[in-house]
């Protein structure tokens, strides 16, 4: 088990994280307070998040654009997004990101510490 402080911080809110998760081959996994599951593949700098109204898949190409996925349940509709990563930092136990999806940005930081 381990220790997960996640901390997104978007254009007028920064949400913060203290969780325990887990960490294996490479896949940081947790779950918010909201109920929403969260899988980050340090490997492939993908974020998955999941809760009953939706599933977001964003993977990272730093300094590069990449597509995204929203799938809306209630609905059934997938959506594209454009991602646009600006910055991203992984050493040690910490992950960073820094993105724009159209003129939102994001900053999602996570550290993690074994237990």
């Amino acid at each position: 088990m381990y220790k997960i402080k996640a901390i997104i911080t978007t254009n007028d809110q920064t949400i913060k994280e203290n969780v325990i998760g887990s960490f294996i081959n490479g896949i940081i996994s947790y779950q918010e307070d909201s109920k929403t599951d969260v899988y980050l593949d340090i490997n492939k700098n993908e974020l998955i998040r999941e809760n009953e109204q939706m599933l977001m898949k964003y993977i990272f190409d730093e300094n590069r654009r990449s597509k995204g996925l929203i799938n809306i349940k209630d609905i059934n509709k997938e959506l594209e997004v454009d991602i646009e990563t600006l910055k991203l930092n992984k050493k040690d136990n910490y992950y960073y990101i820094e993105y724009k999806i159209e003129e939102d940005k994001f900053i999602y930081e996570l550290t993690y510490t074994e237990e």
